[in-house]
Order: C-alpha cells, then sequence, then structure tokens
C-alpha cells in the first residue's frame, strides 16, 4: 500500500515539476536525462501530455516527445532537442514535411547508412551503443507506421473543430462528446417535419374540398343559366319560381353554417374537459411541491423521488396542453372553413349581381340597335314611296304615249290619200319643202335626245319660211309627215325611257329586296326586344327575389355575427383561465426560486470555509492553469469524484497500514528512527491527498464563482431585453391606438359611403363590415393562440434540448430566475393589457354599430333632400379620403408586423431563458450533491488523520518512556530476557513478516536501500 502512495507521491511531483519547466523553459532548450528510475519516466510523460494538452498538437510535437528509453541502464546523454512547432511537419490538408521532419528523416538515412560503418568498427563500440543501436533499428521499423497513425488522429482532430463550430451555430449542440443529444435534436427536427406535413395534408385537403364545392357551384351557376336561356319564352310567375329554387340551390352554404356550430360547440366542450383536467393536474402538481419543498430540508434523498414525480406530471401537463393544441388548431381549421364559404358566398352574389348588370347592358345595347333599325327602316319606307311614285308617272307617260302612236297610226292612209291627189300642184313646192324637210331631218338626227317641244319648233320654221302660194292638203300632208317623224322620235325617246325606266324597276326590286331583308331583321330585332324585356322582367323579379334574400341573409348573419361575439366571449374566458394557468406555472417558477434560494444561501455559507481551504493551499494554484474549458471540466468531475474515492481508500489502508507499523515500532527500540521516517511519510502522503482534495475543493469554488460571473451577465443582459420589451409594449399600445382611429374613420367614410347610395348597397356594406370585424375578432383570436401554441411547443422543443445543455450549465438558473419572473410580469402586464383593449375595441364595434343605425335613419330622412351635386362632391372626398385610409392602413400594417416579430423575438428569448433555467437547476443539484459527497470524504480523511495524527503522539511518548525503562533496566535484562523474549516473540515476527513482505514487493532501489538497514537491524546483522 505504501508503494501504490508512495508512487502516486511521485506521480504528481513529476506531474508539477513537468508544469513548471513548460512554464519556465518555453523554446524547449533543456530535456530531462534518461534515467532508470519510474519517476523520470512518469516526468517525460507528464510532459509529453503537456505538450499534446494544446488544442490541436503538430505531429513534429510527437516526433519531438518520441523519447527513446534504456529500459533500466541509466545515462546522461540527453535527447535530442525538438525543433519548434513553426517548423514542423505540413498541415493534413497535404502540404509538403517541415524542416523537423526533413532532418528527421536524414538523421535516419544516416543512421541506417551508418549501420554498415558501425559494424566494421564493431568491436571499438561499447556494449550500451550496440544495445541502443540494436533498439534504434526496432523503433526505425515502427516509427513510420506510428507517425502515420498520429497524422490521421491530427487529421480528425483538426475536422472536429469546424464541425463543432458548426454545430453551436446551427444546433443547440456544443460537441461530438454527446451523439445522444444529437439524436436527440434529429428526432425533434424530424417530428416537426411531420407535424408540418401533416398540417399541410390537412390544408391541401380543405382546399381540394373548396376546390370541389367551387366547381360545383360554378356548374350550378352554368345551369342556372342555360335554364334562363331555355326559360326566357316562359311565363314570369314560372320563372319566379324556377329562380327562388335556384337561388336556394346556389345559397346552399347556410346549411352548413349549423353543422358548423355544432362542430364549434363540440371542440369548446372538449377544451373545457382538457382545461379542467390541466387544472386538476396543475393543482396536483402544487400539492406534490408543496410536498417536495416540506421534506427536502428533512430528507434530501427524497428529492429525486419528488423531482421524478414532478417530471411526470409536467410531462402529463405537456401532453394535455398538446392535445389542447391540437384542439384549438382544428377550431381554427373550422373557423377558417367557415370564413372560406361566407367569401365564396359573397364572391357568388358578386358574380350574379355582375350578370345582372352585363344582362342589363345588353339590353340597353338591344334597344339602341332596335332604335337604330327603326330609323333605318324608316328611311326605306320614305325612299320606298319616292321609287314609287317616279314609276306611276313614268307608267302614265308610257300610256299616253302608246295612246298618241295609235291615233298617229290611224291617222297616217287619210294622209296618204290627200298627198297622192295634190301632187300635181305642189310640185313646184316641193324642192324647197323637201329641202326645208331635209334641213329639219337633219337637225332632228342631230338631235335625237331632244323632247317635242323642239320638235315642233322646228316644224313651225318651215311652215312660215314656205311660200304662200303652197295649197291646205298639201300643207296637211307636210304636217302629218312632220307629226309622223316627230312621233318617231318621241317613240325612240319614249323606248330609251322605257329602258332607263326598266333599269330604274331593277333598282326598285333591288331596293324592295333590301327592304324586305330590313324588315326581316327589325323583326328579328323586335323578337330579340321582346325576349330580352322578358329576361329584364325575369332579372327584376330575380333581383327582387335576391333583395328579399339579401334581407333574410343579413339577419341571419347578424344572428350569426351575436352568436360568434359570444363564442368569442367564451373563447375569451378560456384565455383568461389559460392566463391563470400561467400565473400557476409562474407560481411554480417562484417556488423553484426559493428552493434556489435557499441554495444559495447553502452555498454562501459553504463559501468561507471553501475560502479557508484555499488560503492553506495557495501553494497549488497552479493546477488551475491545466484545466482547459468548461465542458471538459464537467466531464472530469465524475473521473476526479471516483480518482478521490480512491485515493481516499488507499489513504485509509496507508492509514491502517501505518498505525499497524506505529504499533510495531512502539514495541522496538531498534527501529524508531525508520519506523518514525515511514510513518512520516505516510503523514506526509495523506497530507498530500488532503491538499489534492482541497485544491479540487479551490477548483469547485472557482467555477461556482465564474458561473456568478456569468450570472451577473446574463442579469445583466436580462435587464436589456426588459428595456427592449417595453419599447416593444409601447410601440405595440401606439400601433394599437393608430389602428383603433383608422378603423374608426375607416367606419365612419364606409358608412358615409354607403348611406350615400340606396338601401341595398347600405345593407352589403354593413353585412361586409360586420364580417371584417368578426374576422379582426377571429384573428386576434387566433394569434393569442397561435402565440400560445408556439411559446408551448417552444418549451417542448427547449426542454428536450435543455437535457443536452443540463450537462454543460451550472448554477445559471439561481440569478436567472428573478429574470425569468420579471419577464413574465412583463408578459402578464402585456396580456391583460391586449384583454383591455380587446374589451374596448368590442365596446367601440358596439357603439359604431348604435351610432351606424341612428345615422341611417337620419340619413333616409335625409335622402329626399340630398342632391346630385352632393352626392358627386361626397363621392370625390371618399375617394380621396380612401386613399388617405389606404395609405393609413399600410402603415399600420407595417408596425403591426414589426411589432408582432419584435414580440416572436422576445417570446424565444424568454423560452430561451426558461429552458437555461431548468437546466441550470437540475445542474445545480447534481453539484450539490456532489458537494455533500466531496465533503463527507473531507471529513473522513480529516478525521482519519487527525486519527492518525493522535496515534503518532501517543506511539512516540510510549517509544520515549520504553527507552527511558530500557536504559534503566539494563541491568535486568539478561535475568528477564527469557521471559520478555517469550511475551513480544509474536510481535516481532508479524513485523518482520510485514518488513519482508514490503521489501519483496517493493520495486524502486532507493527504497529497498532504505529498507535494508532496518532489516539488517531486525535479523541483527550488524553483529
Amino acid at each position: 500500500m505504501l508503494q501504490r502512495i508512495r508512487g502516486a507521491i511521485d506521480r504528481t511531483i513529476a506531474e508539477e515539476q513537468a508544469r513548471q519547466r513548460n512554464h519556465l523553459d518555453a523554446s524547449g532548450s533543456s530535456t530531462p536525462s534518461r534515467s532508470a528510475s519510474t519517476s523520470s519516466r512518469r516526468a517525460a510523460r507528464s510532459k509529453a501530455t503537456s505538450l499534446t494538452d494544446a488544442p490541436n498538437p503538430d505531429p513534429a510535437v510527437f516526433e519531438a516527445a518520441f523519447v527513446i528509453d534504456d529500459g533500466d541502464d541509466a545515462s546522461r546523454a540527453g535527447t535530442p532537442k525538438p525543433l519548434p512547432p513553426e517548423k514542423d511537419e505540413a498541415a493534413p490538408d497535404g502540404a509538403p514535411l517541415s524542416n523537423g521532419a526533413h532532418d528527421a528523416r536524414r538523421d535516419a538515412e544516416t543512421a541506417r547508412d551508418g549501420t554498415a560503418d558501425m559494424a566494421q568498427d564493431a568491436s571499438e563500440l561499447t556494449p550500451e551503443i550496440k544495445q541502443r543501436l540494436r533498439k534504434l533499428e526496432k523503433l526505425e521499423a515502427t516509427y513510420p507506421e506510428l507517425l502515420r497513425s498520429y497524422r490521421v488522429a491530427h487529421r480528425r482532430a483538426t475536422a472536429i473543430e469546424p464541425f463543432e463550430k458548426a454545430l453551436r451555430e446551427n444546433t443547440p449542440l456544443t460537441s461530438i462528446t454527446d451523439p445522444g443529444a444529437l439524436t436527440e435534436y434529429l428526432n425533434q427536427l424530424n417530428l416537426r417535419s411531420d407535424m408540418v406535413m401533416e398540417e399541410l395534408k390537412k390544408v391541401s385537403a380543405d382546399r381540394d374540398d373548396l376546390k370541389t364545392k367551387y366547381t360545383e357551384s360554378q356548374d350550378k351557376l352554368g345551369r342556372l343559366e342555360s335554364e334562363l336561356g331555355t326559360l326566357k319564352s316562359a311565363a314570369t310567375k314560372s320563372q319566379d319560381g324556377d329562380k327562388t329554387q335556384d337561388q336556394q340551390d346556389f345559397f346552399s352554404y347556410d346549411d352548413e353554417m349549423p353543422k358548423l356550430q355544432a362542430q364549434l360547440e363540440t371542440k369548446s366542450a372538449q377544451i373545457e374537459r382538457l382545461e379542467a383536467t390541466v387544472d386538476n393536474l396543475t393543482k396536483q402538481l402544487q400539492a406534490s411541491k408543496q410536498n417536495a419543498t416540506d421534506t427536502q430540508d428533512a430528507k434530501h434523498d427524497s428529492s429525486a423521488e419528488s423531482r421524478a414525480e414532478q417530471a411526470s406530471l409536467l410531462q402529463q401537463l405537456e401532453a394535455r396542453t398538446k392535445e389542447i393544441n391540437s384542439q384549438r388548431e382544428t377550431l381554427e381549421q373550422t373557423q377558417k372553413r367557415f370564413a372560406k364559404l361566407e367569401d365564396e358566398t359573397r364572391a357568388a352574389k358578386e358574380a350574379s349581381q355582375l350578370k345582372a348588370k352585363q344582362m342589363e347592358a345588353s339590353i340597353a345595347s338591344s334597344d339602341k340597335r332596335a332604335a337604330d333599325l327603326d330609323a333605318q327602316l324608316s328611311k326605306a319606307n320614305a325612299a320606298k314611296m319616292i321609287s314609287k311614285k317616279l314609276i306611276d308617272d313614268l307608267n302614265a307617260q308610257v300610256d299616253e304615249m302608246k295612246k298618241e302612236k295609235a291615233e298617229a297610226e290611224a291617222a297616217q292612209p287619210k294622209q296618204a290619200q290627200q298627198a297622192d291627189a295634190a301632187t300635181a300642184t305642189q310640185q313646184p313646192a316641193t324642192p324647197t319643202a323637201a329641202a326645208g324637210s331635209g334641213g329639219s331631218k337633219k337637225k332632228k338626227t342631230k338631235k335625237k335626245a331632244k323632247s317635242g317641244v323642239s320638235a315642233s319648233a322646228t316644224v313651225a320654221v318651215p311652215e312660215e319660211a314656205s311660200p304662200p302660194v303652197q295649197t291646205q292638203p298639201a300643207t296637211q300632208l307636210m304636217k302629218l309627215e312632220q307629226e309622223i317623224k316627230d312621233k318617231d322620235s318621241q317613240i325612240e325617246g319614249m323606248s330609251k325611257q322605257r329602258k332607263t325606266e326598266q333599269e330604274l324597276r331593277e333598282e326598285v326590286e333591288s331596293l324592295q329586296e333590301n327592304l324586305i331583308n330590313i324588315g326581316q331583321d327589325h323583326v328579328e330585332a323586335k323578337d330579340k326586344i321582346k325576349e330580352l324585356q322578358a329576361d329584364k322582367a325575369s332579372l327584376t323579379s330575380q333581383v327582387s327575389v335576391l333583395q328579399d334574400k339579401l334581407g333574410a341573409s343579413v339577419g341571419k348573419s347578424q344572428g350569426d355575427l351575436e352568436g360568434l361575439q359570444k363564442e368569442y366571449d367564451q373563447v375569451q374566458e378560456k384565455m383568461a383561465s389559460l392566463q391563470s394557468e400561467v400565473g400557476a406555472a409562474q407560481q411554480l417558477a417562484q417556488s423553484r426560486f426559493k428552493d434556489l434560494t435557499e441554495l444559495r444561501e447553502v452555498l454562501e455559507k459553504a463559501q468561507p470555509e471553501l475560502k479557508k481551504l484555499g488560503q492553506e493551499s495557495a501553494e497549488l494554484k497552479t493546477v488551475k492553469e491545466t484545466l482547459a474549458a468548461k465542458t471538459k471540466e464537467l466531464q472530469e468531475m465524475d473521473r476526479k469524484e471516483k480518482e478521490l474515492e480512491q485515493q481516499v481508500a488507499r489513504v485509509q489502508r496507508g492509514l491502517a497500514d501505518g498505525e499497524a507499523e506505529v504499533k510495531r515500532l512502539s514495541q522496538k527500540l531498534a527501529t524508531e528512527s525508520a519506523g518514525r521516517q515511514e510513518a512520516e511519510e505516510g503523514r506526509r502522503v495523506a497530507e498530500r491527498s488532503l491538499r489534492r482534495a482541497e485544491a479540487d475543493k479551490i477548483e469547485l469554488s472557482a467555477k461556482a464563482e465564474k458561473l456568478e460571473r456569468e450570472l451577473s451577465k446574463t442579469q445583466e443582459e436580462g435587464k436589456q431585453l426588459r428595456a427592449r420589451i417595453k419599447e416593444l409594449e409601447e410601440q405595440m399600445h401606439k400601433a394599437r391606438r393608430e389602428r383603433a382611429a383608422a378603423q374608426e374613420e375607416a367606419e365612419f367614410r364606409s358608412q358615409q359611403y354607403s348611406n350615400a347610395q340606396g338601401l341595398l348597397s347600405s345593407m352589403r356594406d354593413q353585412t361586409a363590415e360586420m364580417g371584417m370585424q368578426l374576422k379582426e375578432a377571429q384573428a386576434q383570436a387566433e394569434a393569442a393562440e397561435e402565440e400560445l401554441s408556439e411559446v408551448r411547443r417552444l418549451l417542448q422543443e427547449r426542454t428536450g434540448e435543455g437535457e443536452t445543455m443540463r450537462r454543460l450549465l451550472g448554477d445559471v438558473d439561481s440569478r436567472a430566475e428573478g429574470q425569468v419572473r420579471e419577464m413574465r410580469a412583463q408578459l402578464e402586464a402585456a396580456i391583460e393589457e391586449r384583454d383591455r383593449i380587446e374589451e374596448e375595441g368590442r365596446l367601440a364595434v358596439r357603439r359604431r354599430v348604435r351610432e351606424g343605425e341612428e345615422l341611417r335613419q337620419r340619413i333616409k330622412e335625409l335622402e329626399g333632400e340630398s342632391s346630385k351635386a352632393a352626392r358627386e362632391q361626397q363621392d370625390v372626398a371618399w375617394q380621396q379620403q380612401q386613399q388617405q385610409w389606404e395609405k393609413q392602413r399600410q402603415l399600420v400594417l407595417e408596425a403591426e408586423a414589426k411589432a408582432e416579430a419584435e414580440a416572436s423575438e422576445a417570446r424565444t428569448a424568454v423560452s430561451q431563458l426558461r429552458a437555461a433555467l431548468e437546466a441550470s437547476e437540475r445542474q445545480v443539484q447534481q453539484q450539490q450533491v456532489g458537494e455533500r459527497e466531496l465533503r463527507r470524504a473531507l471529513d473522513e480523511a480529516q478525521q482519519r488523520c487527525d486519527s492518525v495524527a493522535r496515534e503518532l503522539r501517543a506511539a512516540q511518548g510510549k517509544l520515549t518512556v520504553s527507552a527511558t525503562a530500557g536504559r534503566r533496566g539494563s541491568a535486568e535484562s539478561s535475568a528477564s530476557g527469557g521471559g520478555g523474549g517469550g511475551g513480544g516473540g509474536g510481535g516481532d515476527a508479524m513485523y518482520l513478516k510485514t518488513i519482508l513482505l514490503q521489501f519483496l514487493e517493493q520495486k524502486d532501489g532507493k527504497l529497498r536501500a532504505q529498507l535494508v538497514p532496518v532489516l539488517g537491524k531486525l535479523l541483527k546483522f550488524d553483529k
């Protein structure tokens, strides 16, 4: 046992020496000498470990630390100095080797080349050099493999750092030493993605259902239009009946309202049940917490069971809250479906109104076309009358010409007879007459197109020029011939007129055909006008029916609005109950904070003791520098506790051996000095182990101080967050006030605009406004529920992530709990203000509804007095106000979005603080348990050291007494030697056995050399 204690002491001394050398010799010029002792080997190992304790040791460090040992033979030849790490081997990404590696290869090559020369001079070499050459040959085979494996390890170590950095930046994990936390995080991500996919599937299914309903409604509209086209010629009563049925079919969405209301009632009942279960669970949790706080002071061991019960209850509560969230999500989905159905009904109404307007426009266009056709028909009739008059005139002229021709043909033979009788008397006068007739004929041939009036004039001229000698029959004959010629010319002109008359007739026929076509078109237009008038009548009847239905739907919508307002009140009551749950959770946090304050008091009481121990062990402060980071400290705590227990056990065994040796040394005066030395060495070992334990305690106290500093930092950050949250709350209040003002202005202007229009438009605007208010109320309720669900989801996620953080965080929760309380108080104040604002909004809505009704009555009275100019001015003012309102609404929406984003950031920060609080609480509990165990071990070790010191003092007193007694009774020793020897022979034999066993077990030559004189004295070899 003493050998183990001495080995541990040598190990600690070697580690301290190596650390001091590392601090003093930064350049690494001096290296330890090779020795055969185990202490030198351990010193070399500790130096190598200290060199490799850097974050990423280079392979050249490994080459420099590769020491060739001699075994048991000691030599004073120094090891080759390691080159500085800047000139070491290249990084693992394939860079060239450094000067140190090239020198090592050159040394290896020169060693290989020198083996041949050494073989020649083997007779001149000493056996030490030969032995070292053999070892070099062995190491040359294994050295490249070791270097290669170390390079691989170095590559892995350098690759770990960026991976851990990426983990810290993108995940709540900090290192790769905990694969369980990574699997938990990945499982949570998978669960979240599964939930998102399920919600997407539900939403897509709802969307498909709505699409199918929309297509069905469009099909119904198409059928209605086709039925309207087929039933245009039917009676108005049958059309009204059919269209009322179609409208009933079209507004079949109202049948789904009671179903949705029944679903809402069932969901609300389920939510009430779940809330009742949550209340029971919270009561049970509070009772269990009170029991835990009562029993914590009396029994520390029962705290783990109570925490397990609390964790199970919290898990049950989380499961219940998940169910409540799922029920709320279903309720939100039903409300969304209800809103979508309302939007579809509104869209269908608007589409029907648009179609009615289009039909009215088509009717107006057909009326215009009919008027145009009537004007064209009147023009055609006027042209027809004119053409008929022309045709009658031409026919009368033709009849007159025919009569004249017949008379001329009847008078022609009589005139021929008279001409034959008077030929003799008329011969001298004929040449002149012929000349005159020829001139007249020439004139007639030249003037074929002239009328009968010109011909008679030409005939009168030759008659006047003829001589008076001419007789009467000759003159008659000449007149007749002239008349015949005139008639022929007239006949020719009439024939030409006949041709023109035929052309005119053809034109008249073409005009008649055009008139027939125009008449047919006019008849068709009249038919279309009749049909459009019938459509107009049917549409007016439909509009009246729609107005009646609209009034009924407005009444229904008002009733539904009242029901929805009641539901909204119920939802707000549920929100109040949920806020009471949050208050219960805050009470739970307060109780935890009380527990943490008690633990703080315990820590404060323990701190002076730790400071005293730190003052006693101020010499070993250099041990703190070897600790790399907080994560490694937390992982190494368990190992250190186990090592301390083993060391305490070793110390106990060594103390027992020391007590036995002290008892034996009291019986033997000869071995007084050796026994004292061994006892002092055992005492020193115990004191060193105690000092190590105290150093560990000092390290724990330093960790506690560091954690307190971190807590102070987190408190400062919490104060900054509180100021930021106050600013955000003020911005939220401002945004809500501006939104309320904008809503009031918008509603006032919309009421003015709607009242300026007719009663139908006013009713539609009222329904739209009420729907918008209902949507806003639902959106606010949904936003509040979504915030609660997000907070709970974040709490659930952070609880999973907190399980990984709990292994790494310390006493941060003790002070962060106050911050969380203040944040919760601020959240409660914000929720109360939100409820107050919502109540004020409801009161304002009701007040606006009343004012709107009063304004409607007043506007109905003033509608007769209002003029068109005032309406136009109102329209212009309304457009300007509407533009201003839209700008204000956009600004308000942007402010709301910013405020919501900042509020979500604050919520995430609160959830993170809560998770950190829970993790720190558990770590504080674990540290307290470890500190208690360490204190117990320290107390036991101190008690044992005190008992050993007392026994040593008693043994020293006995030794002095026995020495004085031996001096006095030296003369009587020969007489009483037989009896005394017989009495102490058994003890001497046991003592000899123990010393011989220690001598045989001891491998260190120095300790053996110290035990040799003791054995010589006991066995009386000095004689």
